[in-house]
């Protein structure tokens, strides 16, 4: 069973992005607007493995969301506040995502 890694961050609707980053595959998907509903989209993508989340703290409640996402067993949580982070605002939503999962990766 192979770890999860994800990034996630806020569209400019509000809506929660989440990028998954597996083995050699990369996948980004809208997962609700409340941290209560990206929770439950990423304990389904997770299916019991560990997760490693990378969440842009700068992002619109990005804090309640590292928070939400803490609550999964299993899960360890990143929230980038560096100004590498900030820089991912002018991304669009989807290329920021997934370039905060790549982090997640990275810092394993």
């Amino acid at each position: 069973m192979t770890d999860c890694y994800l990034g996630v961050t806020r569209d400019g609707d509000g809506d929660i992005v989440v990028a998954v980053s597996e083995g050699d595959g990369e996948v980004v998907e809208e997962v609700g607007s409340t941290p209560a509903e990206a929770v439950e989209q990423v304990r389904t993508i997770a299916a019991g493995r560990p997760v490693h989340l990378c969440v842009d703290g700068t992002a619109a409640n990005g804090l309640d969301l590292a928070l939400a996402f803490g609550r999964l067993p299993s899960a360890e949580v990143f929230v980038m506040l560096l100004p590498k982070a900030r820089g991912t605002a002018t991304l669009a939503p989807r290329h920021a995502a997934l370039d905060l999962a790549r982090r997640a990766r990275r810092a394993l």
